[in-house]
């Protein structure tokens, strides 16, 4: 794809998503924490997160937690750095910065977890990071076609009807997929 055109983050605004590190934590009771940190008790975990942001522990903008294929282990995803302008993570220095933010961020959260004796995960342990910072909505390549709302709607309606409207959605597919004035 060199040389396709591109898109640098939000169209108008150039802004990206800040790189984000996802982790598992292990010797965990997942169940008791996730339903800890469902609605009726979200307000308390984010309580005792802000409570240790403001002492300087590293933590995420938001957090996000699910089941792990594996038992005793939690999944975490999250937003990136608290107080941390986003940072087009595509650049290699840069890339190194969110690789290092995610680590501390993943560390600090099994302190926390730890010292907060946050429910399920009073003896966590750091199982693993992901192998690679998650980078979103840094670039995309400018196609020959970009879908809509609208087309979003009609590949949902097509996945129900005839397979004239599945060739339609494989066209629009294709268009979006082809990078403009490439040979």
């Amino acid at each position: 794809m060199a040389g396709a055109q591109m898109i640098y983050g939000e169209e108008g605004t150039g802004k990206t998503m800040e790189p984000a590190l996802g982790f598992v934590v292990c010797n965990a009771d997942a169940k008791k924490f996730i339903d800890y940190t469902l609605a009726d008790q979200r307000a308390d975990f984010n309580r005792v997160i802000d409570e240790y942001d403001a002492k300087g522990y590293a933590v995420a903008k938001w957090y996000q937690f699910d089941m792990a294929t594996v038992s005793g282990a939690v999944s975490v995803n999250n937003g990136g750095m608290r107080h941390c302008e986003a940072f087009n993570a595509v650049e290699s220095d840069k890339l190194t910065l969110g690789e290092r933010m995610g680590m501390a961020i993943a560390i600090d959260f099994i302190q926390i977890a730890r010292d907060a004796k946050l429910p399920g995960l009073e003896n966590c342990q750091l199982m693993r990071v992901g192998d690679a910072v998650a980078v979103r909505e840094s670039r995309r390549i400018v196609g020959e076609y970009t879908m809509t709302v609208e087309d979003s709607w009609t590949e949902r309606i097509s996945r129900m009807r005839s397979s004239v409207a599945t060739a339609r959605r494989i066209a629009i597919r294709s268009r979006e997929n082809s990078p403009r004035n490439i040979n």
